[in-house]
């Protein structure tokens, strides 16, 4: 989850990483819990953020993201979303075509996964359409 753009606080930084984690599907009760966790946990110095603060901050969001959507309570589907996401933004950081990511997905037994908006986790498509098919 990497923010595009210079932030100058860290409140700043934890509310696009919010923001970030919810157009990408998290369930805003976990993103919005993990934007207040990250901020209790981690000690941030006053000034503007380094790219190591930057980091370091991004990296403790992504792990409550991570712990908080494999507890029971979480909602219904948010862990298996969530590593399916966070399967096709690995692939797509490493330059694969979507049509390679697909290929992953199927070999992995992803593809079956039933997304609630397949634009975050890929394709423009239902999770279980191929890209380029007639049910895209």
């Amino acid at each position: 989850m990497s923010v595009k753009c210079k932030i100058q606080s860290v409140e700043g930084l934890l509310e696009q990483l919010v923001e970030q984690a919810i157009e990408r599907d998290v369930p805003r009760s976990i993103a919005e819990e993990a934007g207040r966790t990250t901020a209790r946990g981690v000690r941030s110095p006053v000034g503007p953020i380094t790219p190591q603060t930057e980091r370091r901050l991004e990296a403790y969001f992504a792990a409550v993201v991570r712990r908080r959507s494999v507890r029971r309570d979480a909602p219904r589907g948010a862990a298996a979303h969530f590593v399916l996401a966070s399967v096709v933004h690995d692939l797509r950081s490493t330059g694969r075509s979507e049509r390679d990511i697909w290929d992953e997905l199927e070999r992995a037994g992803l593809h079956r996964f039933p997304a609630k908006s397949s634009k975050n986790i890929g394709f423009g498509c239902a999770a279980s359409a191929r890209p380029g098919s007639a049910r895209c």
